[in-house]
């Protein structure tokens, strides 16, 4: 109970109750809710309060509504749909999966009920338990290491034939300064289509910001 009533006002309310006047009754004279008198109507049969016995004194009253008054149950918890799948939408979110397609996924299950907003929230909980992802930071002298990349693309028109043509794209991130240079060719070397072919003028720019560097750049011969 939020607010308990006075140790005057709990005696005059056990002596109507004793005198078996019912609760709205009570509740009129006394300006209660009536829910609020029946609440005392239980405890004090559980006390014992509302036999032949003669009422305890004011103190001794006193002491036993602090002592027993307060220890109502708390109301029971709402219980989440969702809490039932909490070791699966945990796996997901590790794999990487965002709450909108965790959501879409346990959708699949028959039995599944809980709401987008659910799934959400309990995301969110599972996400501030986790400790943080942790990165190593790589730091590398000015011409030392490159990050290359070479694969096929999106098909890009030949402007030497007009025609669409299969695309490779070569792809190169410098480690220090992060400069980046992409060139995208139609045409490779012949049994060789693992080397990309870099420009002349690219290579020479590169060249001359790394011509100390351990980095090697070598172009295709005859593949333009």
């Amino acid at each position: 109970m939020k607010e308990r009533l006075k140790t005057m006002d709990l005696h005059a309310l056990l002596r109507r109750l004793r005198a078996g006047e019912k609760d709205r009754s009570v509740a009129r004279a006394l300006n209660l809710d009536r829910k609020t008198v029946g609440k005392y109507r239980r405890w004090a049969a559980a006390q014992q309060l509302l036999g032949a016995d003669p009422l305890p004194d004011l103190a001794a009253l006193h002491a036993l509504a602090a002592a027993t008054l307060d220890q109502a149950a708390p109301p029971p918890q709402n219980h989440s749909k969702v809490e039932a799948y909490r070791d699966e939408i945990d796996k997901l979110l590790k794999q990487g999966l965002r709450p909108g397609l965790i959501y879409q996924k346990l959708c699949e299950h028959p039995e599944f009920t809980a709401s987008e907003s659910a799934v959400w929230r309990l995301t969110v909980k599972l996400r501030d338990a986790q400790p943080p992802e942790v990165f190593g930071r790589v730091e590398t002298p000015p011409g030392e290491v490159g990050q290359v990349d070479f694969g096929e693309v999106t098909p890009l028109v030949d402007p030497a034939t007009g025609q669409t043509r299969r695309t490779w794209a070569f792809s190169l991130v410098l480690g220090w300064s992060r400069h980046h240079a992409t060139q995208r060719r139609v045409r490779l070397r012949p049994k060789a289509p693992h080397l990309a072919v870099v420009p002349s003028a690219r290579l020479r720019v590169l060249r001359g910001l790394y011509a100390q560097s351990s980095i090697r750049f070598r172009s295709v011969a005859g593949a333009a």
